[in-house]
């Protein structure tokens, strides 16, 4: 069994000052008031309102009267000195000081207002505004206006404190419109920030209402367990009203679990501490009624009618109707079970009455709602208006301006002769310039040379050791047709390696070759058909695609002016990769194209092992191979990138692993002979 209650007295002030801030998120660090009448006089206008403003805040929940009497001051200083903002901090601390006394309508028109006075930009005010105006609609039990006020709170970066309590909020909303999905996700959301903010009221309110959400779900034990952690926290808090709560609630759970006496023990706790503290509230009627429903289910019938009777009592005393209409609920089903039928009669016309009340208050609230929603209507009518009005006197201003800036125009002209003696210095710096243009050309040249050189080279090398590499293939290939016969398995495999790395360097020579003969040759520019030149490349690929039983899909290409040696081989490049890096599956090849500003956007796509992301920078890199079981060289995509940048375009990539792979370049559009097709020094 819980330990009972107890409540040191010194604590009390402390529980109380507390409050506003866990629930509206303000800092606990609040100014003295007595500091704030006496500093008050001795600022400055701009300061004043600021002030003024806090004053309203302090005496909001205590003193309604006092809270608008400085808000008002407030809002009359900062209408005074044109401050947009603080005016809106005036309007919204009259409206908070009217939620507070319960008069839905006035907060809502005052925070309204507030709202309306802010900019987008004014995000923080913006939040914090929203989120009183979701509180005043959730009063007023407006669920749909209320849940589009924090949403919106959401969509002005607010603070920690205001999106804690945001989430909080949506949740409850959510809840009493019976969408516990959306609550229990929006409580889990609102929850690690009130740890973050280390708010144990906030915590304990937002476990509390955990639990409640899993009781409408009736998974008790979640219920259950998120009601005993609230009640640890408001007991560690000192927080009577949070602990007589959450002890109904779990009252109410050990019920549904049919732990009678367990709930009967911590109802009694609970109203015990209720009537300690003299609490008149419809949490003591709830109480009674759980505590009614309780001995109805152990079947004695008398204390339940008891039980009921004292909730009845205590909701017509504390005004609680809905907890009024439960209680006599629960006694006319218990006077029709003893065959009472006078005082099951009594009950009935009472509960049609109060059920009636409820429906029309009910009905009124909802045509304030609908008038409320029309007011807001006819003051966007009015904003309109004012903004069309608005706008005529702007085009008089921009008509003014005009005038202005043509004078200003002349006097420019008039002021032109004066930068005549910023000539001279125009003329050194492009001294300056010209030689710094002569050593970047040097570099240049330089540059090109080396250039040069590193193609001479690649070319001789790539040339001259294919000669010895040829006969390296012959002899050994004469060595295995002569005594392949007389050797062991072991010489047989290094014949085969043999073959295998004169065969592997051949075709790191050819690619070498190249991609050398792609950076060093001037290609003309002719119109072809890109069609024509897949179907080469098709045609040439044939045994390689009939081999892995590949499917070629290629959509209509269009024609464009390039040239078609270059063509042949970057599709040939990137249809083959594809093929070569299939899955288990059957290969999948699309060619397509689209167009955009830029130029033709050719697409390559495959459906094979795609590339990890950590690869993907280094893919063009020279002699990269992502695969070594694979033949290949790792130059083919080398030469693609060369091919696309000698035509000024670029080629991108996009891959999934286990999804395939899809290459994309863009050929600009080209309306002569070529002249990029010259080397770009990569």
């Amino acid at each position: 069994m819980r330990k009972k209650f107890c409540f040191p007295q010194q604590y009390l002030f402390l529980f109380l000052w507390l409050i506003p801030y866990c629930v509206f998120g303000r800092s606990a660090e609040f100014p003295n008031i007595d500091s704030l009448l006496y500093l008050y006089p001795k600022q400055v206008s701009s300061a004043k309102c600021g002030t003024l403003n806090q004053i309203a805040c302090y005496y909001q929940r205590t003193h309604l009267d006092s809270s608008l009497h400085y808000a008002r001051s407030a809002y009359k200083l900062a209408l005074y000195g044109h401050d947009r903002g603080q005016q809106a901090e005036a309007l919204k601390w009259q409206g908070v000081a009217f939620y507070y006394a319960s008069d839905w309508d006035s907060a809502l028109y005052y925070i309204e207002e507030a709202n309306h006075l802010l900019f987008a930009r004014d995000s923080s005010h913006k939040a914090d505004v929203l989120f009183h105006l979701g509180n005043a609609y959730a009063a007023a039990t407006d669920w749909e206006a209320a849940l589009d006020a924090y949403t919106q709170v959401l969509e002005y970066y607010p603070t920690t404190e205001i999106l804690q309590s945001t989430f909080h909020h949506l949740s409850i909303v959510y809840r009493k419109q019976g969408a516990y999905e959306e609550a229990l996700e929006h409580a889990e959301s609102a929850l690690p920030l009130a740890k973050e903010l280390k708010s144990h009221t906030a915590i304990t309110d937002i476990y509390t209402n955990l639990a409640v959400i899993h009781q409408k779900m009736e998974e008790y034990e979640g219920a259950e367990e998120y009601a005993e952690k609230a009640l640890d926290l408001a007991m560690q808090d000192h927080s009577k009203y949070a602990w007589i709560r959450n002890a109904i609630k779990l009252g109410g759970i050990y019920m549904h679990q049919e732990r009678y006496e367990d709930a009967l023990t911590m109802l009694e706790e609970a109203l015990t501490m209720a009537r300690h503290e003299k609490m008149q509230s419809g949490l003591v009627a709830a109480a009674h009624n759980t505590m009614g429903d309780v001995f109805f289910k152990l079947r004695n019938y008398r204390s339940a009618r008891l039980s009921y009777e004292a909730g009845l009592k205590q909701a017509v005393n504390s005004g609680v109707l809905e907890d009024g209409l439960v209680s006599l609920d629960g006694l006319l089903t218990v006077y029709e079970l003893q065959g009472n039928h006078r005082l099951a009669l009594k009950t009935y016309r009472d509960y049609v009455t109060l059920k009636d009340s409820i429906a029309q208050l009910e009905e009124i609230q909802e045509g304030k709602n609908i008038r409320r929603k029309l007011n807001l209507l006819e003051g966007e009518r009015d904003e309109q208006s004012e903004t069309v009005s608005k706008q005529r006197t702007a085009i008089g201003r921009q008509r003014r301006n005009l005038i202005v800036r043509t004078i200003l125009l002349i006097l420019v002209a008039l002021l032109g002769g004066l930068s005549f003696w910023q000539g001279r210095r125009y003329l050194k710096q492009n001294r300056i310039l010209q030689t710094q243009y002569e050593t970047i050309q040097l570099q240049n040249k330089r540059l090109e040379d080396a250039n040069e050189e590193w193609k001479q080279f690649a070319y001789i090398v790539s040339h001259d050791l294919k000669e010895p590499l040829r006969t390296i293939g012959s002899y050994v290939s004469l060595l295995k047709r002569r005594y392949g016969k007389k050797l062991d398995d072991d010489a047989q495999d290094f014949i085969q390696f043999a073959v295998g790395g004169v065969k592997q360097l051949k075709m790191l020579l050819d690619d070498l070759l190249a991609y050398v003969s792609v950076r060093s040759n001037n290609y003309q520019a002719e119109e072809i058909e890109l069609d024509d030149v897949v179907s080469q490349v098709l045609r040439g690929l044939r045994h390689q695609v009939k081999e892995n039983d590949a499917v070629v899909d290629v959509s209509a290409l269009p024609s464009l002016r390039t040239n078609r040696s270059l063509m042949l081989l970057l599709f040939q490049n990137l249809i083959s990769n594809g093929i070569k890096f299939k899955r288990d599956e059957r290969p999948l090849i699309k060619v397509y194209s689209t167009a955009s500003e830029e130029g033709t956007i050719i697409t390559v796509s495959d459906n094979g092992k795609g590339i990890d992301e950590k690869y993907q920078k280094k893919i063009f890199s020279m002699f990269y191979r992502l695969d070594r079981s694979l033949e290949g060289t790792g130059i083919g995509l080398s030469i693609c990138h060369k091919i696309v940048q000698l035509h000024q375009g670029r080629i991108w990539m996009d891959s999934q692993v286990g999804e395939g792979t899809s290459f994309h370049f863009i050929l600009p559009h080209l309306d002569k002979a070529v002249p990029a097709y010259t080397d770009l020094g990569v």
